[in-house]
């Protein structure tokens, strides 16, 4: 079989077939195509044909977002990444979350293999989708700015800095959610978060300025914090948080918590004491459960990263409030962090702190009305006993 017969057919079975599994079948062989054209007609003839396809349906359009990442060995290498990029970048504007992310994730398994003289092509990516009309863009420049920032200059690093700020501060929620939250790790974990029937905070629903489909993203001020410099943290990071964890949208607000952890790492306790402590005191007590739910779900990381912000005493009465809270959604995260919350606490006083108030809320929950709760803490028994030792 010919290697003209077997393009052939599968541009056939692509660009006639009206059916989609057969599409979507043709475009997850698109690094086999690529092997049999060579990297010159795949550069020059194959990537001009996709062009025509970058509307496709969602799920063509997701495969070839997939395999796009896979195709810098069958074009070249990487001197020629500047053929791939406009392809992901295509896909990385479109209004579908899912594509988007695939393309985000295949741009950085692209960069992950080329040579450090690449890079310009992948900053010049970033603040051309940063600085897009459409907000979707915006959002999934994001995906790129901690891996780009740590390769970039001095002056483009300072560039960054100003402009992760600037969409910190973005008109639209999705844009500020992905400042917030925008690791494709924890994607599926956040789009995920226990979808109780009644209050699946992952639903998508309609934005009042566009009417266009907001979905949950991925954690970026995390990421962030880790590259910048820890002057960059107190000037820039610091205010970002505050703005995001007091912003009027929940899905924002929530996801600012998970960012939390990684901020206060990178200050000491008397910065955390002045600047993040009085932000966190009014998260824990937030009136929406999305809030309250991060904040059960990540107060053992915070327990290790704020250091002596807190005394181990208030962090106690703050988890028990997270254990006894009205709605079972926050009370089963709690549950699920009650053996790691436990294992954190001071060695000196872990043992009376837990059977004294910790233990007894847990015997309590043992017969809690929700299934998702004593499922949870079931789950964690196990565990809480080996902190609490034979004893």
């Amino acid at each position: 079989m010919t290697n003209t017969y077997i393009v052939g057919s599968w541009i056939d079975d692509f660009s006639k077939s009206d059916e989609k599994d057969a599409r979507v079948n043709a475009m997850s062989n698109l690094v086999e195509i690529a092997k049999e054209l060579g990297p010159e007609k795949t550069r020059d003839d194959l990537f001009i044909f996709l062009r025509h396809f970058l509307d496709d349906d969602d799920d063509v359009a997701l495969v070839m977002a997939e395999q796009l990442g896979n195709m810098l060995p069958y074009i070249g290498g990487a001197e020629h990444v500047d053929t791939i990029i406009p392809l992901l970048e295509g896909l990385a504007n479109t209004e579908e979350a899912n594509i988007r992310d695939e393309a985000i994730h295949s741009l950085l398994n692209v960069m992950e293999q080329s040579c450090p003289g690449e890079i310009q092509e992948f900053i010049d990516l970033t603040f051309r989708l940063a600085r897009a009309d459409w907000f979707t863009s915006r959002s999934s420049s994001l995906g790129l700015f901690s891996s780009v920032y740590e390769l970039a200059p001095e002056k483009v690093q300072a560039e960054l800095n100003e402009l992760f700020v600037q969409l910190g501060r973005d008109s639209m929620p999705l844009v500020r959610r992905a400042v917030s939250n925008r690791d494709r790790n924890a994607q599926r974990k956040n789009c995920d978060i226990l979808r109780f029937e009644s209050k699946d905070i992952c639903k998508k629903d309609r934005t009042s300025e566009t009417g266009e489909w907001k979905t949950v993203k991925g954690k970026v001020v995390k990421g962030f914090c880790q590259v910048v410099s820890q002057n960059v943290v107190q000037e820039k990071m610091v205010p970002l948080f505050i703005a995001l964890a007091q912003d009027d949208q929940d899905s924002v607000k929530f996801l600012a918590v998970e960012s939390c952890a990684s901020l206060s790492a990178r200050l000491s306790s008397e910065q955390n004491n002045e600047m993040v402590v009085p932000v966190l005191n009014k998260l824990f007590v937030d009136p929406s459960w999305r809030v309250r739910y991060m904040v059960a779900e990540n107060l053992p990381q915070l327990q290790k990263s704020l250091g002596g912000a807190y005394s181990e005493k208030r962090l106690l009465e703050v988890f028990i409030s997270m254990l006894r809270d009205n709605e079972p959604e926050v009370r089963t995260v709690a549950c699920g962090s009650v053996s790691e919350f436990c294992k954190n606490l001071p060695e000196s006083s872990r043992l009376s702190m837990t059977c004294e108030s910790i233990f007894p809320i847990c015997t309590e929950l043992v017969v809690d009305t929700s299934q998702q709760v004593r499922a949870s803490l079931a789950s964690k028994l196990l565990h809480l006993s080996v902190v609490l030792g034979k004893e």
